[in-house]
C-alpha cells in the first residue's frame, strides 16, 4: 500500500483541499479513484503522513478541517484511533 497525497484547487473563491489516497503499491494512478479516499480537508497547516507500521498510516497536522473521512467497505479492514490508521 502506498499514501498519495493531492493538493487540489477549487478556484479563487474556495481554499484548496487535501486529499488523501490509499493504493496499491506501485499502482499507476494519476487520478486515484474516489473509493480509494480516505481523507478530504481544507484550512490545513501542517499536514504530514507517516507510514509507522508497514500497514499504519499516521496523519499528523496542526490544523484542519476534516470534510470527509472515508472507511472503504468490505474488501478492506480499518481500524481508526484518532487519526493514526491501521490498515488490515
Amino acid at each position: 500500500m502506498e499514501a498519495v497525497h493531492i493538493i487540489g484547487n477549487c478556484g479563487a473563491t474556495n481554499s484548496f483541499t487535501e486529499n488523501i489516497f490509499i493504493v496499491p503499491a506501485g499502482e499507476k494512478t494519476p487520478k486515484p479513484k474516489d473509493d480509494y479516499r480516505i481523507f478530504l480537508a481544507d484550512h490545513v497547516d501542517g499536514l504530514e503522513l507517516e507510514w509507522r507500521e508497514p500497514k499504519v498510516l499516521e496523519i499528523k497536522y496542526k490544523e484542519v478541517r476534516i470534510l470527509n473521512l472515508q472507511i472503504p467497505g468490505n474488501h478492506r479492514k480499518w481500524i481508526i484511533s484518532a487519526m493514526l490508521l491501521r490498515f488490515a
